[in-house]
């Protein structure tokens, strides 16, 4: 954990009879208070915090705030144009990274192939991006969470999966058991998992992936090429959800 207190972020103050808002001369008002905290984290984190995560999102999904529909963003692949009709016009324009590109469409065509998996419940409201950069380590170890305006309809097992993902694999793409039992071991009694799961992890996934090589495809940004090459060569694969798979049924 760090060593020094270096962000804030706003938390919501309760009134003594632990409401969110009350009702003062006929107006609703509510109460924030500053939080100190670490810097935004990055996996692999200890087991410590990656069983809280788990613990902060079985909390969320409890709560069952329902949503009148799904993410669009997690539940539909966004772009008209194919992974192979992508690769032809990187190659076209000669692009540094059409290589890795090319070399990519059959990763992500085959995390496509998860957008026939069932929808499994109702969606619930989501925090839809609790990610290591969006939490930060608070005062005597309490996890600050950040990123709220992704907040979006998703099936509770959709949200645990990505969690999973952000969590779990770390920067050279192999998978960390123990964050995995950490995490689903905070979560509590986790529904039954299977690679459909992760559909709405791959529809963001690859939306994600689409709308970043549009950018740089209508960029003359060296950013935005250097950032394209580092995300076609650090993608997750189906082989990574199984890997998860694996961990959490040991």
């Amino acid at each position: 954990m760090p060593g020094a207190f270096c962000g804030w972020a706003l938390g919501l103050v309760r009134s003594r009879p632990g409401n969110v808002t009350e009702q003062i001369n006929g107006k609703q008002w509510r109460a924030y208070e500053w939080l100190t905290s670490g810097p935004p984290l990055a996996a692999p984190v200890a087991a410590v915090v990656t069983r809280e995560v788990g613990a902060l999102l079985a909390t969320i999904h409890a709560l069952g705030v329902p949503a009148n529909r799904l993410c669009p963003w997690s539940s539909l692949r966004l772009p008209a144009t194919g992974w192979p009709e992508l690769s032809e016009a990187a190659a076209g324009k000669g692009a540094g990274w059409a290589p890795e590109l090319a070399a990519a469409v059959p990763t992500l065509t085959g995390l496509a192939a998860l957008s026939d998996a069932p929808v499994p419940a109702e969606p619930v409201l989501c925090h839809n991006n609790l990610t290591p950069g969006n939490v930060r380590v608070g005062a005597g170890g309490c996890l600050v969470v950040t990123g709220w305006e992704h907040a979006s309809g998703l099936p509770p097992v959709w949200e645990l999966c990505a969690a999973l993902v952000n969590w779990t694999v770390e920067p050279g793409g192999d998978v960390n058991g123990p964050a995995v039992r950490a995490l689903l071991d905070g979560y509590g009694e986790p529904p039954q998992l299977t690679l459909g799961s992760f559909r709405g992890t791959a529809t963001a996934l690859q939306n994600y992936v689409a709308g970043q090589v549009e950018v740089a495809l209508g960029s003359t940004d060296d950013y935005a090429d250097r950032s394209v090459h580092h995300l076609l060569t650090h993608l997750p694969t189906l082989a990574t959800y199984e890997q998860i798979l694996q961990h959490a049924r040991a």
